[in-house]
């Protein structure tokens, strides 16, 4: 009886045990679960700006397809774009990546979204996120975390579209470089293709552009440099550039005829010297010198020294010369130059009218006027000293007489 009582108990037991065994999820149907993370900017995103977000899904087991939706505040962050699988906006995007090839533990989704207002907007996964597991499709055990992004107010631009530094070669700038000087003007020889320029802003973040330094034609040019500041504001500096037709090379005037005049340039202490029967230094600065309509600026070149010339704009192979000339008195005036008798005279709109005779009277006769002002000046200047020295010895003599009175008086005085 005991025997039959113990066979059927254990037969029970063993009956209950294989069909809770039955229905036991297998190990590794329990194992199977999922995390979902969100990956922002680590940074403070500027507002204006577009930034990305990755989810991520990680798992211990081959992912298959995912289901979930993604919130966030549409106030302050707008969606713009995203994969295929991903749909939605203002505020909730939908995830539907089905049919998905198999994944081996992590999957990666990329979001591209653009900050609209200032503020802190927090991303989550909400609902019940599903993924799948890819061999038997079962839905896995999920868990997810959320993420925030901080939007602060972008820095206000800079509006800066001034130069730190321009440089050009060949050829040096006129007047010399300032960052609020916006003109300037170089002189280039006829063989001067391009101009090649150096302009560093002052702003790193502002870009620069350069237009008209390549392909220079005889005459004048223009190259425009743009500066772009952060702000979208521009500024431009101008460069006239002057390319000439053609150096005209003087000879040494070694005066075979014994007519012409020597004539020949030196550098001395960073000034040019022209000498012959005359001694010039090329004056530096012309602003106050008249130059006549109808003349443009040149150079011509004199044993290697580049002379400033002005020269007809309709007539640039013409022989008579415009020079800015300072004469041994330190008096500065315009020149007119011979470029083919190798003389130098006074520029006045007489010696126009007399100079379009060229017979060798009336040039003699021209020398002789400029021979005779220049003559007339030095006679005015000697007189003006001697004026000053007779001055001098008056108030020398008078001093001489009261002092001799006064010895004589004070000689009288002790006698009695």
């Amino acid at each position: 009886m005991k025997t039959w009582y113990k066979k059927i108990v254990l037969s029970v037991l063993y009956l209950s045990l294989g069909i809770l065994l039955m229905n036991i999820p297998s190990i590794d149907s329990l194992a199977a679960s999922a995390t979902i993370k969100i990956e922002v900017p680590n940074d403070e995103v500027g507002k204006g700006d577009e930034f990305k977000i990755s989810i991520v899904i990680a798992s211990d087991s081959i992912l298959g397809d995912f289901e979930g939706y993604l919130s966030y505040n549409a106030e302050i962050i707008e969606f713009m774009s995203g994969p295929s699988c991903v749909s939605g906006g203002n505020g909730m995007l939908r995830f539907m990546d089905t049919n998905a090839s198999s994944s081996d533990g992590e999957r990666r989704y990329v979001l591209r979204f653009k900050a609209l207002e200032v503020g802190n907007c927090q991303l989550l996964m909400t609902g019940n996120p599903i993924a799948y597991e890819f061999e038997s499709g079962d839905p896995m055990s999920v868990s997810a975390y959320s993420g925030s992004v901080t939007i602060r107010a972008k820095e206000a631009a800079s509006k800066n579209t001034n130069l730190a530094i321009l440089k050009v070669s060949p050829g040096t700038l006129t007047p010399s470089f300032k960052a609020d000087e916006k003109e300037y003007s170089i002189m280039v020889g006829p063989e001067t293709e391009k101009i090649i320029i150096s302009a560093i802003p002052e702003d790193t973040d502002a870009t620069v552009g350069i237009k008209g330094n390549e392909a220079l034609k005889i005459g004048n040019n223009t190259i425009v440099i743009t500066v772009t500041a952060q702000s979208g504001n521009t500024g431009e500096y101008r460069i006239q550039v002057l390319k000439e037709e053609g150096y005209q090379q003087v000879e040494d005037g070694s005066n075979e005829g014994g007519d012409a005049p020597n004539f020949r340039a030196v550098r001395d202490a960073g000034k040019i010297m022209i000498t012959g029967q005359f001694k010039f230094t090329v004056a530096s600065d012309d602003s106050n010198i008249i130059i006549p309509k109808g003349y443009v600026k040149s150079s011509i070149l004199v044993d290697g020294c580049a002379i400033p010339i002005y020269q007809k704009k309709d007539s640039l192979k013409e022989d008579y010369l415009l020079m800015v000339l300072e004469n041994q008195f330190g008096n500065t005036s315009l020149y007119r130059y011979d470029r083919t008798e190798k003389t130098i005279q006074l520029y006045t709109e007489q010696t126009i009218i007399e100079r379009e005779d060229s017979s060798p009277a009336a040039n003699n006769n021209l020398e002789l006027k400029v021979q005779k002002k220049e003559f007339e000046e030095k006679i005015s200047q000697l007189t003006i000293v001697i004026i000053v020295l007779c001055g001098i010895c008056a108030i020398l003599l008078i001093g001489i007489v009261r002092l001799m009175l006064r010895m004589k008086t004070n000689q009288e005085d002790d006698l009695f």
